[in-house]
Order: C-alpha cells, then sequence, then structure tokens
C-alpha cells in the first residue's frame, strides 16, 4: 500500500464529529503501547480544548481518498524553553509533531515517512525545524524519523511517561525532509 497521489490525501483539523474515531484509535493496541496513563489523559485533555477552541496543541485527521487513518498534534516550539535548550535550531519557525496512524490495515506499510514529509511540505512549508520525542524503545518509529532526516539531541525522561524518550529534531532548511534528493 502507498500513499495515493498528494491530491488524495488531506490533511484537515479535527472536527468534533472525529472524537470518537480518534478515542478508538488511541484505545488500538499499537497505539495505547506508546501512549497511556498521564500521556493518554494530556493528549485527551487537549484534544478537547482543541475542539473548544482553546488549545495549546492543533490536531490533524489524515484521510486518504476520503478515508481517515491517521492522527496528527502540532504546536509551536519556545525555542527559549530549558527542555530544547539543547536544539540546534536552524531558524526561527519550529513545531512539535506527533503521529498516529490509528488504522492498523496502515501499519508496516511504509507509509510514515511518505506521511511526515507530505504534512509538513503542505502544512507547514514555512517552517524551519520540527521535533518529536519518541520513546526510545519505539525502534519502529525512531527509524521513520531518521528516515526522514531527525537527529537524535538528547535523551530524557518524560514527566507523561517516566521512561527514556528521545529528542530528535529536523533541520528543514537542509532539507533532509526532501525524500527525492
Amino acid at each position: 500500500m502507498a500513499l495515493a497521489a498528494d491530491n488524495l490525501i488531506r490533511f484537515a483539523p479535527v472536527a468534533a464529529g472525529d472524537r470518537s474515531l480518534i478515542i478508538g484509535w488511541l484505545q488500538q493496541p499499537h497505539v495505547s503501547q506508546w501512549l497511556h496513563g498521564a500521556g493518554l489523559q494530556n493528549t485527551l485533555d487537549s484534544l478537547d480544548q482543541f475542539l473548544e477552541g482553546e488549545a495549546e496543541f492543533d490536531h490533524w485527521l489524515v484521510s486518504e481518498q476520503g478515508a481517515p487513518f491517521a492522527y496528527l498534534l502540532t504546536s509551536t516550539v519556545d525555542q527559549m524553553a530549558a527542555e530544547v535548550a539543547a536544539v540546534p535550531f536552524a531558524g526561527d519557525r519550529a513545531i512539535t509533531l506527533d503521529v498516529f496512524i490509528g488504522e492498523p490495515d496502515y501499519l508496516g506499510k511504509g507509509l510514515g515517512t511518505a506521511l511526515i514529509q507530505q504534512f509538513i511540505e503542505r502544512q507547514f512549508p514555512e517552517i524551519t525545524d520540527v521535533l518529536i520525542d519518541p520513546e526510545a524503545t519505539n525502534a519502529r518509529a525512531i527509524h521513520v524519523y531518521q528516515k526522514l532526516g531527525f537527529r537524535i539531541i538528547e535523551t530524557f525522561i518524560a514527566p507523561w511517561h517516566p521512561v527514556p524518550h528521545y529528542l530528535m529534531h529536523l533541520d528543514c532548511l537542509a532539507g533532509r525532509h526532501d525524500l527525492t534528493r
């Protein structure tokens, strides 16, 4: 399975009617393995805040030919925050990104790199940097991120799940997210 042509993939802000679909995805074993406890509760709270127009994070639904299959979260990075002091920012426009492929039929198909690349290029063409923070044991996700050019900056213990996580950085100005080069 490959992602359809660009014009068939849609990235849209999550709507109230999408909430139950997303909650179902978050309960899937392939997602709940990485998102549970305080991290899950933070995500659900943020989703509700977003739907009420008050969120710090933007929530995105990804569809192919009208069929939703992935859920993304983004936020603007405060580059002066202590948590990102080690990041060698390329510019002054940075976002965080969380990626969840919700539909099990879309797993293991090599879609992660194309999905993330299309999302960054189409929704955030002006962004200079992207940060992502997978659990250090999530080898599958880390592999996808490294294929896109993300580099591990440091290991940290997340307050929402006290196990090692990697802070990973993508320098968009270096063109590392362009898989066609």
